[in-house]
């Protein structure tokens, strides 16, 4: 009986052995994978900046070709001179005329973003995500000129469909006038009644 405890107390010992080795690899290996872990959130960080560097950039050559193309339009050039060059303005000019002509048309497709207004409750684009995470780092700076950015790009474009629209709609005005001009006459034939003589 003395053999059969001594048998049972060494694979007792084996099992203990086997367990604790067992727990050491464990061990070991949860330390491997949390150190990757930490290489992995340090390379991912630093692709996260590189990636919102890169994002500034194309923003802003994209609000660089957006602007160029607004000014393309002369009565737009026109427009941005005088307000850069003369902080007055005469109320009777053919410029305020045309941009009268022109505001109709401003928010011509506002019908298309739908019944609701999303505002700050909408998903949000990347720059207005950088907006917010400049503001949360306190660089006020580059908060600003990204907000500016974003306000100019945006109204570049709405500037662009207005003018588009506002072409668009004297083309169809012509096309009805000329459909009209073509359009023949029809003579509308009346038959009166003859008048008999009264005896």
């Amino acid at each position: 009986m003395n053999n059969a405890i001594d048998i049972s107390s060494d694979s007792d010992l084996d099992d203990i052995d086997w367990f604790s080795n067992k727990r050491k690899q464990l061990t070991k290996i949860r330390q491997k994978n949390e150190e990757r872990f930490e290489e992995l959130k340090a390379k991912a960080k630093q692709i996260r900046t590189f990636s919102n560097r890169r994002l500034e950039i194309t923003e802003k050559r994209k609000a660089k070709r957006l602007v160029k193309k607004a000014l393309r339009d002369p009565f737009v050039k026109e427009l941005v001179d005088k307000e850069l060059n003369s902080g007055e303005r005469s109320k009777n000019t053919k410029e305020e005329e045309e941009w009268k002509s022109v505001k109709p048309f401003l928010n011509v497709n506002s019908h298309l973003q739908g019944p609701v207004s999303h505002g700050e409750w909408g998903p949000k684009n990347e720059v207005e995500s950088l907006i917010d995470k400049a503001l949360q780092e306190a660089d006020f700076e580059k908060a600003e000129f990204l907000s500016d950015t974003l306000a100019n790009k945006q109204f570049a474009g709405k500037i662009c469909k207005a003018f588009a629209a506002k072409r668009q709609n004297e083309k169809l005005e012509e096309q009805k006038a000329s459909e009209m001009s073509q359009k023949k006459k029809k003579i509308r034939w009346t038959f009166e009644t003859k008048k008999k003589d009264g005896k």
